[in-house]
């Protein structure tokens, strides 16, 4: 819940608030992501110059890099990808798993485990 001047007397919102307000004034090409499901939480990242339409963003990390193409033949775009971690955007959670049991589906797959994932929603 925000907190404003008239509650607490010291002008102070919290991050979320902050965020969604004000940044796009300041930084109109950076998203900002919070965790609904993380290995820490609650968790806030930015995202600088990510264009991704769907509300559910997943973060993957593997261990080693995963072929591009396994992720086409399954529909599912990257938007983001920095060494081995990939960052993915879905329009609902049912899309979301939907694409990665296809994925799963596939042969060349078997045996590609990430090592985290993370769910976050867009708050601006």
């Amino acid at each position: 819940m925000a907190h404003d001047a008239s509650e607490n007397g010291l002008g102070v919102i919290d991050r979320r608030t902050f965020f969604a307000t004000f940044l796009p004034f300041v930084a109109p090409r950076v998203m900002v992501l919070e965790a609904i499901a993380a290995a820490r939480m609650p968790e806030t990242i930015l995202v600088p110059g990510a264009r991704i339409r769907g509300p559910v963003v997943e973060l993957r990390k593997y261990r080693s890099p995963v072929p591009d193409q396994l992720f086409r033949r399954a529909g599912i775009h990257v938007v983001r990808r920095s060494k081995n971690s990939y960052l993915i955007g879905f329009q609902s959670l049912t899309e979301r798993q939907r694409k990665w049991d296809a994925l799963a589906a596939d042969p060349e797959w078997r045996g590609m485990h990430p090592i985290e994932i993370s769910l976050y929603r867009r708050i601006a």
